[in-house]
């Protein structure tokens, strides 16, 4: 079974992956390494609900890479919820976070801070 999944028998054998098992395992962990430690999740909050993700990108790549936006929705309606996440590079997000807070956008004051790490809740 895992000589097909990239192990030949004598490497399982002996409890050694083969070197591109360990490049890949490499990768993924510099990759989530970099998504937790050299990004940040910022709230947007108070948005107004014409405002499309293209809109929120643009506001914040002036200050650095944007990585992701997702603007939240109504899971029954999929109306706009009027908030969202950015996720960007450490020292844009800090930046954007000091000049966008309390700014104008589409006619409503936004509120920007770092997020929050979610509460886990049960789910009835």
């Amino acid at each position: 079974m895992l000589a097909g999944a990239g192990f030949n028998k004598e490497q399982v054998y002996r409890g050694a992956p083969c070197i591109s098992c360990t490049l890949l395992l490499f990768s993924i962990t510099s990759y989530y390494f970099w998504r937790l430690f050299m990004s940040k999740n910022i709230y947007v909050g108070n948005l107004p609900w014409s405002a499309t993700e293209q809109d929120v990108r643009a506001a914040f790549e002036a200050y650095g890479e944007v990585t992701s936006v997702k603007l939240i929705e109504d899971r029954e309606t999929g109306r706009p919820r009027g908030f969202g996440f950015v996720e960007m590079e450490d020292n844009g997000a800090l930046s954007a976070i000091e000049a966008l807070d309390g700014t104008d956008f589409g006619g409503r004051n936004i509120k920007v801070n770092e997020a929050k790490p979610r509460v886990e809740r049960p789910r009835w």
